[in-house]
């Protein structure tokens, strides 16, 4: 790994002041085939965080819990108790990970089956998720400011600190650059 950024609140006005210059015509989406599926089709609502695996499966993270779609039908994967799924990471061995809200931390499918990734500390909610070149997984903690970055590599989890120079502040977005940087926003400001 090339190498942790930390970036702070200011990369965060310059992109929302870009985007609100830079708005789409409204012939943006001509040429694109538009399929809507409604709720009575299986088609969750209140949608988080959607993410394609491997396999092209759509695996789709939200209110109502873990959804998979093969581009006709959505199957509820089901947990041990009421999934709310705050963000989705396919990963590139083919395994799913699962950030969840109100403290339950981070679930993996993997081989047909949801069980526990074992995270320490869970926090209120994952907000981000990100797989670097080596296959670690990058979980950017949100309700805290200490301990909100951690990375689970071969088979363990690793909790990230002032001790490690991260500064006491929440995480919030990850990107692994094509280098290998791990770029982290951090300190959103409160509006």
């Amino acid at each position: 790994m090339a190498g942790v950024v930390a970036v702070g609140f200011l990369l965060l006005v310059q992109f929302t002041a870009r985007a609100a210059s830079d708005r789409p015509s409204p012939d943006a989406l001509r040429g694109f085939r538009i399929t809507n599926w409604a709720l009575d089709e299986g088609a969750p609502s209140r949608i988080n965080s959607i993410t394609q695996s491997v396999d092209g499966m759509l695996w789709i993270g939200g209110v109502d819990g873990l959804y998979r779609f093969d581009g006709v039908t959505f199957e509820k994967v089901e947990g041990k108790r009421r999934l709310v799924v705050a963000q989705v990471l396919a990963a590139r061995d083919g395994a799913v990970w699962v950030g969840l809200a109100r403290g339950q931390g981070m679930l993996v499918y993997d081989k047909g089956e949801l069980r526990p990734s074992g995270m320490p500390n869970p926090s209120r909610e994952v907000n981000d998720i990100a797989e670097d070149r080596d296959g670690a997984i990058w979980v950017a903690r949100g309700g805290r400011s200490v301990r909100s970055l951690a990375q689970f590599s071969r088979g363990r989890w690793r909790e990230f600190d002032a001790g490690s120079g991260l500064p006491e502040q929440p995480v919030w977005n990850l990107l692994v650059a094509r280098d290998g940087t791990l770029w982290v926003e951090i300190g959103r400001a409160h509006v």
